[in-house]
């Protein structure tokens, strides 16, 4: 197991995973002392998610870009495997709070497939962001287009539906079905980029 111990010092993946559950339960704790509903409003369950995602971004390369190119590691799987972990860890601590309403406290994020989807939705798009700007940058697109989206699911609205286009914006928030697609895409490019191509080199690094 050394391999693996020195692959998430290398990652600096405890760091990031305390980032992570630090959003999660700060969040979850915020929301037992000063709301009097148990679930957690939808909204701020898919920011949640996001802040508690972005921390992957830190993750995604090590201190030498040319160690991520050869070809003696299955990177591939390394970097599937990478992901996996990450979105258990988020599903996982978000979905646990389900439990605490047997306790003397209760609150929990809802819905799940809320949870699951912006989960891995937002893990595509981070990853895409790597792909296309560098891992140090990969935080830009999955925090914009949460906040865009959160902003739009919490402002009024006339009573008539949203057209698609919004759909497709606010689609860490709604559960129309444009939304659910763009979050499945965004998921298994995302998957299927990083796993082949891993995230971009820093030119800065290589002058």
């Amino acid at each position: 197991m050394r391999w693996l111990w020195l692959y998430l010092r290398c990652r600096n993946v405890l760091p990031a995973v305390t980032v992570t559950v630090t959003a999660i339960v700060t969040t979850w704790a915020m929301w037992v002392t000063f709301s009097d509903t148990q679930v957690i409003h939808p909204a701020l369950t898919a920011l949640t998610v996001a802040l508690a995602v972005i921390p992957i971004s830190a993750t995604l390369t090590g201190p030498t870009d040319a160690v991520e190119r050869t070809a003696a590691v299955s990177w591939p799987l390394r970097r599937t495997a990478h992901l996996l972990a990450w979105a258990g860890v988020v599903i996982g601590l978000a979905l646990s709070t389900r439990f605490t309403l047997d306790w003397f406290v209760s609150a929990r994020y809802t819905p799940p497939e809320l949870v699951l989807r912006d989960t891995a939705g937002l893990l595509g798009l981070t990853v895409l962001g790597a792909a296309v700007l560098g891992a140090q940058r990969a935080w830009i697109a999955p925090l914009t287009w949460s906040l865009v989206s959160v902003v739009l699911a919490v402002t009024p609205t006339p009573g008539r539906p949203r057209p698609s286009y919004q759909q497709v914006v606010m689609w860490t928030t709604s559960s129309a079905r444009p939304a659910v697609v763009t979050a499945v895409t965004l998921a298994a490019v995302g998957l299927a980029v990083h796993a082949l191509r891993g995230p971009r080199a820093d030119q800065s690094l290589h002058p």
